[in-house]
């Protein structure tokens, strides 16, 4: 009976925004929030395709993924013992108020001045904490805006989306980068941002009204998870793992197209474009298992390392066989990007809790980058960007199979999971 009070929670808070604002305005606002998700990822990834083919330091690259990564790693020592009580929805509109200022400043300075790693790197440092903060609370807005009963499908049809979008966007700026024009899409990320925070001002209202009451019954809805529970551990462990060794094709697609194809700069714009398409598939794939979110998650993990260790194999057609190879890492990318994203959106019934675990997830999946810039980094300090999709595959296969192996202990929990304190 405790536990149905949640299901009543969930429902008030969608059923806020219906009866003061209207469907069109949620559809409007999460494909508004898709948009600026996908943005943002090109924006790494322009980033880094810029310390790769424009900055002439050979630790240009390990320095830009250290600025993308350090104001993560910082927020992720401090949320175990903040995040409950930082409200990430309050930081959001802010937040996307300090993304649009330092896209749209970096964007007319490169226009004026060109290129300079300096104020590339401030600005990373600036766009990274910002998206890093307000990516919590963006996910747990469009979660609360749909009942419990239909939140996990269309949150997953939602993830699906959003993955797909994310690397879309940055297959057109690929294209921008090789065609010169890079600045622009600073400049229409910034607007992407402004747009979003005014919208998401606007549902911070809507939703507000009822989670103030919410929040205050939060402790009556019977037994939830935390963080320290095993199967929420086991999670994050393999979740860590293969953000670490799989989610590099920011750095992996120019490294590919400079060292394995003789470095023409279209090139990573097809390496990114084939990852699009297999990670849309993928993406495709979870929306229509979403009851076997977690096998989608291991088995993902296991194809995207299997597809990076591909790329190093000699072949007369090298061309195809890496952009066959990015299509089948890709799909990996798809299944377990989207099955993590999913899974942390609508895991258990407490909305501090799923809050909680998508900001760790989110921090996570950026200061991973710190790990993965030390190993690019010596990689190429030693002459060898074979070596770097060695390990970032064979770290990806590994996640895999433990994820795959920790299954068994996840369904077990959840079995066993009581009904009430």
């Amino acid at each position: 009976m405790r536990k149905s009070s949640a299901s009543t929670t969930s429902t008030a808070n969608a059923s806020s925004l219906t009866n003061h604002g209207s469907v069109a305005f949620r559809r409007v606002y999460i494909w508004i929030s898709i948009g600026n998700g996908a943005t943002t990822q090109a924006v790494f990834f322009l980033l880094a395709g810029l310390a790769v083919l424009r900055a002439e330091d050979p630790q240009a690259v390990g320095l830009q993924l250290a600025a993308q990564s350090l104001p993560a790693l910082a927020l992720l020592l401090l949320v175990g013992s903040a995040a409950s009580k930082f409200n990430f929805r309050s930081a959001l509109v802010l937040s996307l108020w300090l993304q649009a200022a330092s896209a749209i400043i970096f964007g007319i300075t490169s226009l004026v001045f060109g290129y300079n790693l300096v104020s590339a790197l401030i600005m990373s440092l600036v766009y990274a904490t910002a998206s890093t903060v307000q990516a919590p609370g963006r996910r747990t807005v469009m979660a609360d805006l749909y009942p419990e009963e239909v939140r996990r499908r269309a949150i997953s049809s939602i993830t699906a989306y959003s993955n797909g979008a994310r690397l879309v966007a940055p297959a057109a700026a690929g294209f921008a980068l090789a065609t010169g024009y890079w600045q622009v899409w600073f400049i229409l990320d910034a607007v992407v941002c402004v747009v979003a925070a005014l919208l998401s001002s606007r549902a911070i209202k809507l939703l507000n009204i009822s989670q103030k009451e919410n929040l205050g019954k939060e402790g009556e809805t019977g037994w939830s998870p935390t963080l320290n529970t095993r199967s929420v551990r086991a999670f994050l462990v393999a979740f860590a793992a293969v953000c670490v060794f799989g989610f590099n094709i920011q750095v992996i697609a120019p490294l590919a197209a400079r060292d394995l194809l003789n470095g023409a700069e279209e090139y990573a714009g097809l390496i990114v474009s084939s990852h699009t398409l297999g990670s849309l598939l993928g993406a495709v794939l979870v929306a229509r298992a979403d009851r076997h979110l977690r096998g989608c998650y291991a088995g993902g993990s296991v194809l995207l390392g299997l597809g990076l260790i591909a790329f190093v194999i000699p072949s007369n057609a090298m061309e195809t066989m890496i952009l066959v190879c990015s299509l089948i890492a890709g799909v990996g990318r798809g299944l377990t990007l989207t099955a993590s994203s999913t899974m942390a959106s609508t895991w258990g019934e407490s909305t501090v809790f799923r809050e909680r675990l998508i900001a760790l997830t989110s921090i996570i999946f950026t200061a991973s980058n710190l790990v993965s810039a030390g190993i690019i980094s010596m990689s190429l300090a030693l002459g060898s960007s074979t070596l770097t999709l060695w390990v970032c595959g064979a770290g990806s296969v590994a996640a895999g199979l433990c994820a795959m192996m920790m299954r068994s202990k996840w369904d077990s929990e959840n079995r066993s999971e009581p009904s009430g304190p």
